[in-house]
């Protein structure tokens, strides 16, 4: 089907050739009887030689538009589906102000755009039925002294909890972590409040979520656990240091954007907006399609950027922002993260914070992470900053640089801890 769309349109864009050689005289009248004329809108307007030309060049631009968009279209390029539309919309158009002549080119124009129509629905329908079968399978779901949770782990080792940010979910959680689990770490990845299978509280606060978090951690038979967060994740991951210091052995944040951490820095669509979006899950499904780079901006990664990634990071890139699918069951999640972390609640006490604390970022990231991470380095003690000047809210292209680091500090802080309870005295009768 691809190929044979891109053939007509081509040979559609050769037809419109004639709608502009007609009306300058460079084809016999004979040849090409219908574009020739100046009468359009059936007859009922009749045009002078000159504007009669003005036309027939858009009839080339258009031939132009449909040639290109036909060689994308089946070299698969990302803006293909945009670029198809668009000249076929226009081609329709102005096949209309011609009309009758141009009856055949109003035809082939709406067979198009109904084939893209019925293509584009069906890959919807099978596209978002695996996403909702992948969000729904592999994780489980545990009552905790808070109510039901939902979670799911990865490797062997030392336990790591990781917290995800908006748009998450279990899934994603597995997603972001990952390359921990070659270093000999478990990860365990709970689905935040409203977030596919786990509930929203009345109390969705992140001070509420941290005591949630604890029972969680109670509930699976885990004293002390490193503590991972990623953006919105911040939030809550913060709230656990603070309010169970003796839950959490180490803290990693990576681009935290989150309430009481810093003054608000990027601004979020307003929540009617998110509401009306984030309700189906076809808009954001359509996105991905015909509108990538809005999509790399919904990201917080430059558009920019993406040319210059390596084919591996660009496809980690490209799943990533796919994971957010199926967004309709993420919505009341990522409703109460806009509702509890605008940026204008009270600054946490970050300078209580007693767990090692390690923070990356990047300069570019479009959600302007590093300035949060700048100043929360600067108020928890002995927290360490890596920062990047490129990678945008994924960090992209710099998993090489960043995972060893994070392993190591983690390995550092598991050694230290070691050494201090070897030092600790023992009691009579331990």
């Amino acid at each position: 089907m691809r190929v044979a769309l891109a053939v007509l349109l081509i040979l559609h864009g050769i037809a419109h050739l004639v709608g502009f050689l007609a009306p300058w005289g460079l084809v016999p009248k004979p040849a090409a009887p219908s574009p020739m004329t100046n009468a359009i809108f059936g007859g009922r307007v009749v045009l002078g030689d000159f504007p009669a030309r003005g036309l027939g060049v858009l009839w080339l631009i258009l031939a132009l538009a449909l040639a290109v968009s036909a060689i994308a279209f089946w070299r698969r390029e990302p803006w293909a589906i945009p670029a198809v539309i668009g000249s076929t919309v226009a081609s329709l158009a102005l096949c209309l102000v011609w009309w009758p002549v141009t009856r055949i080119g109003v035809l082939v124009n709406v067979a198009v755009v109904a084939l893209l129509l019925g293509a584009g629905y069906l890959a919807y329908r099978t596209a978002i039925r695996s996403e909702r079968q992948r969000a729904a399978f592999g994780s489980s779901v545990i009552e905790t002294a808070y109510g039901p949770i939902e979670y799911a782990t990865a490797g062997q080792g030392p336990p790591i909890l990781v917290i995800h940010g908006t748009g998450g979910g279990w899934d994603q959680g597995i997603y972001a972590a990952k390359p921990m689990v070659p270093y000999g770490y478990r990860l365990i990845a709970p689905s935040r409040f409203g977030y596919l299978r786990t509930p929203m509280p009345a109390d969705a606060s992140p001070q509420h979520e941290a005591d949630v978090l604890a029972g969680f951690l109670d509930a699976l038979k885990i004293d002390k656990a490193i503590v991972m967060s990623f953006s919105a994740g911040a939030a809550p991951a913060a709230q656990l240091a603070l309010r169970h210091p003796d839950r959490v052995s180490s803290l990693v944040f990576f681009v935290p954007a989150a309430a009481g951490t810093s003054h608000p820095l990027a601004e979020g669509p307003p929540p009617f907006v998110m509401n009306v979006v984030l309700r189906y899950d076809f808009p954001m499904w359509l996105a991905m399609k015909v509108a990538p780079n809005t999509m790399y901006k919904v990201a917080a990664v430059p558009p920019a950027l993406v040319p210059t990634l390596s084919k591996q990071d660009r496809a980690i890139l490209d799943e990533g922002i796919r994971m957010i699918l199926p967004v309709s069951r993420r919505r009341e999640g990522m409703m109460n993260d806009a509702r509890t972390q605008s940026g204008f609640e009270p600054i946490y006490p970050l300078e209580q914070i007693t767990a090692p604390t390690f923070l990356v970022s990047a300069e570019d990231d479009l959600y302007r992470t590093l300035p949060v991470a700048r100043s929360m380095a600067a108020r928890i003690p002995n927290a360490r900053l890596l920062e990047f000047r490129t990678g945008g809210h994924f960090l992209i292209g710099h998993a090489r640089e960043v995972w060893p680091r994070v392993a190591d500090f983690l390995e550092e802080q598991a050694a230290a801890e070691k050494a201090r309870r070897r030092e600790l005295p023992v009691t009579v009768g331990e």
